[in-house]
């Protein structure tokens, strides 16, 4: 490695450690006198200082890796036997739909598993219409539409909730599961012919390792789970050594938690503003490694035991500390959507119109109302296709960096240059995905009214993209 790229190297790491370290201090300050009258910390280890448990995703996983994913292990050693001694396709999916419906109704109720077979099975009516594409699409929307809806009315005064009766983390447990299932039934109608069965579209729907918690796999990648192959020595090795690592992940951020209130952070807007750049940052850099690592952890659980089943899954979520184009962020971060985006979308809009950007603007438009029709949810988006059509337009001519060496030289500076306004931008649209629009209002607040911390920002983004540049092509972790 060079000297060059060594300077870049520790000036990123430097800049991070001690910006998250302002933030740290600050807010763990700030929560050490904070009457927490919304229950937002808990003392579950007496020895640490109260963690933060106002994250409903990081609650969520929580559960999962302390209940749901034990019974993952009893599911797939009934499905190993299943497909080592009876060898028959419809028995195991019966075994999966089984598995799946009754622990829905041990666990929570009727009125749970209800809303989890809906969508399925109305999809399985109306593919049966005349214009099967487009009936496929209208029923998605209006699913979305009810979703929506769903997520926006339901609280601990409605109706549908007392009929739940779940805790709040369990709600965003259904919630994301409905999103989740609208995704595989269409997948599942625009990949198969008309010559399938109730039950395939069950078992992929309720598939157990993912059906609660994603990541997106196409349905044709999910059909490898059919085929009865022999599970060598070295599969149950790897398929070890994948949970160890995630595990390991999960402790990690968990005792953070106790330390790094990130997220409960985001909803004292009035502590934020009071930051200086350095904690703001840091605080802003914190929100993004959390919410990666909340995916590794959680991606890497399901995909670990899916994997196991020969199932070719997405790869875990990129680093954000080593990707800085938002091409790259949508491709590697969550692959999963991603492939969805190019396989059901992108590519059959070509049909269509052969214009990039209104083939991209319909696809933010999916995922603007996939992820939810808050205002939030709406910049995040815009500002996201406004980035990667500044990109396309900075950058038309994609090169193969495989093959052509692209060293220190006054090309890559000044693209990597160019690239650190973008990534800043990029950042900042993340915020509001991850803490609403006060926060993410905070953030542009600052870039245009501390000119001295932009200067600050830049060199650090600058030594980002430098060190972003040379692990472009290093693959990220795949069970």
């Amino acid at each position: 490695m060079n000297f060059e790229l060594v300077v870049y190297f520790f000036g990123w790491t430097l800049l991070v450690i001690y910006s998250v370290y302002c933030f740290s201090f600050n807010s763990f300050q700030y929560f050490s006198y904070y009457e927490d009258i919304y229950n937002d910390f808990t003392d579950d280890l007496s020895f640490l200082p109260k963690r933060d448990k106002s994250d409903l995703e990081w609650e969520l996983i929580v559960f999962m890796m302390k209940q749901y994913f034990l019974w993952i292990a009893v599911y797939l050693i009934f499905s190993y036997f299943i497909k080592k001694r009876i060898k028959h396709l419809q028995v195991l999916q019966l075994w999966q739909i089984l598995f799946t419906t009754t622990y829905i109704l041990i666990k929570w109720n009727y009125v749970f598993l209800f809303l989890i077979l809906l969508q399925p099975m109305v999809f399985h009516i109306c593919s049966h219409f005349k214009y099967r594409i487009y009936s496929v699409w209208i029923t998605s929307g209006f699913f979305l539409i009810f979703l929506n809806y769903f997520k926006s009315t339901v609280s601990g005064d409605s109706i549908v909730f007392h009929l739940l009766n779940v805790e709040d983390f369990e709600l965003y447990i259904l919630i994301s599961s409905l999103f989740w299932i609208n995704l595989r039934c269409i997948s599942f109608y625009l990949e198969t012919d008309q010559n399938y069965n109730l039950l395939e579209v069950l078992s992929y729907c309720l598939y157990p390792p993912t059906v609660l918690t994603g990541p997106f796999i196409l349905y044709k990648e999910y059909q490898a789970n059919y085929y009865f192959k022999e599970v060598y020595l070295v599969t149950f090795k790897q398929f070890c050594k994948n949970i160890c690592r995630t595990i390991i992940w999960y402790i990690f951020c968990h005792v953070c938690l106790h330390f790094v209130y990130v997220s409960a952070a985001g909803f004292h807007p009035q502590m934020i503003k009071q930051f200086n750049s350095w904690s703001l940052y840091g605080y802003g850099y914190a929100m993004g490694q959390f919410f990666h690592l909340k995916y590794v952890v959680l991606y890497g659980m399901s995909t670990s035991f899916a994997s196991f089943e020969d199932i070719k899954v997405p790869c875990l979520p990129r680093c954000i500390g080593r990707i800085h184009l938002y091409s790259e962020m949508w491709k590697f971060f969550d692959p999963g959507l991603y492939n969805f985006l190019i396989k059901s979308i992108y590519l059959p809009l070509t049909n269509i119109t052969t214009s990039k950007p209104i083939r991209s603007f319909i696809c933010f438009s999916f995922v603007y109302v996939w992820h939810g029709l808050d205002i939030h949810i709406l910049i995040w988006a815009l500002l996201n296709y406004s980035g990667l059509m500044i990109e396309d337009f900075l950058w038309p001519k994609k090169v193969n960096e495989k093959i052509i060496v692209y060293k220190q030289s006054w090309k890559r500076r000044k693209d990597c240059f160019i690239a650190a306004f973008l990534l800043g931008l990029s950042a900042i649209s993340n915020f509001y995905f991850f803490a609403g629009a006060d926060v993410g209002h905070l953030f542009f607040e600052r870039i245009f009214s501390d000119y001295y911390g932009n200067v600050i920002l830049i060199v650090a983004l600058y030594c980002c993209c430098q060190i972003s540049y040379e692990l472009k092509f290093l693959p990220a972790n795949k069970m």
